[in-house]
């Protein structure tokens, strides 16, 4: 059976909705929130501040704008820039580093040592679609590949003009909107960054077998 893909913006009520009911604790799945957290959808968190269930001003901490290159990476009109919940090395309200983390034993700010923190309603709709044991393909994974559909858009724009607008006002000076350059100057360091982190992922993938 083939796996379903996230096709429409208009789709993500009814993926949300058969989602949310689920409940999840295994370590596999748990696994992910020690790679690089579940994407949001601008709608989403638009949501969750017009129903007044958080702030900007509680959520830029907790998270770190990303961003999804839909060309080469040197073309710089080619990325969308979108927001997830942060590592817990990466800068509060900050933007993510070239390569993703290295640090040992690091994690998502949401995640504690009985799961995540956050009730099922306002959690990323990356993390909710993001069943590791679903063999059966019963849920349409929403990743970052699908960045160009959910935040291409006004409401888009606007949730990341509103989070780069209290980012700067937490942290004068801290770089947003834009991703950081390719470490070219030097790439010697860029691959032993790499390969530390594969290196990484593959124990944690081990440590779920």
């Amino acid at each position: 059976m083939a796996e379903p893909t996230l096709t429409d913006i208009e789709d993500l009520p009814a993926i949300r909705e058969s989602c949310e009911g689920r409940r999840c604790s295994c370590s596999k799945c748990a696994g992910l929130c020690k790679g690089i957290p579940g994407i949001y959808d601008p709608a989403h968190i638009a949501g969750l501040l017009a129903t007044k269930k958080t702030t900007i001003q509680a959520l830029v901490p907790t998270l770190c704008e990303d961003y999804y290159y839909m060309g080469n990476c040197d073309e710089k009109s080619g990325e969308q820039m979108f927001l997830r919940p942060r590592m817990r090395s990466e800068e509060p309200g900050g933007v993510a580093p070239f390569f993703g983390s290295t640090t040992p034993h690091d994690r998502c700010v949401n995640l504690s040592e009985t799961g995540c923190v956050l009730p099922r309603d306002q959690m990323p709709i990356g993390c909710l679609t993001a069943y590791v044991c679903d063999k059966k393909h019963e849920t349409t994974p929403v990743s970052k590949s699908d960045t160009p559909v959910l935040w291409d858009n006004q409401t888009g724009r606007d949730v990341l003009s509103m989070f780069e607008a209290e980012s700067s006002r937490q942290t004068p000076g801290i770089s947003v909107g834009v991703p950081p350059p390719p470490p070219e100057e030097n790439m010697l360091s860029a691959w032993e960054m790499l390969m530390s982190l594969l290196s990484k992922s593959a124990r944690v993938s081990a440590s779920q077998k």
